[in-house]
């Protein structure tokens, strides 16, 4: 549980933890029977889910930390790549970073990729 928590970006202190498994546990025997029906060649769908409340993201993105063109800048003082690297990726970082103003880089997850990918079928690979 920590581990999917943690993929999306969240933690629970010791209270938020006991409360989850309080809410949590409630679930565990339609959980556990719906995997027996689903071994036993039952696919049918489950309504399960439907009794849960939608979900909605309460985390406000805001930029801190590098921006995109800081983290590019960083990057060609790190590594020191060609400068038709350079060159080729300028352009793309410049777009991220007007894109991405309002979230920074660290704010950049998969729920805002595809504004990622138009830019990066721009650029090509780095290497």
């Amino acid at each position: 549980m920590a581990t999917f928590l943690a993929s999306e970006g969240r933690a629970l202190n010791s209270e938020a933890y006991a409360l989850f498994v309080d809410a949590v546990s409630d679930n565990l025997y339609p959980a556990i029977a719906l995997l027996e029906r689903r071994a036993a060649g039952d696919y049918s769908p489950d309504t399960n889910p439907e009794s849960f409340p939608a979900f909605t993201d309460s985390r406000e993105r805001m930029a801190t930390g590098l921006g995109c063109w800081q983290l590019f800048e960083a990057y060609v003082n790190a590594i020191k790549p060609a400068e038709g690297t350079v060159t080729r990726w300028r352009a793309v970082f410049l777009q991220m970073q007007r894109d991405f103003a309002d979230i920074g880089a660290n704010g950049i997850t998969e729920d805002v990729a595809p504004r990622v990918d138009r830019w990066t079928k721009i650029g090509g690979a780095i290497r």
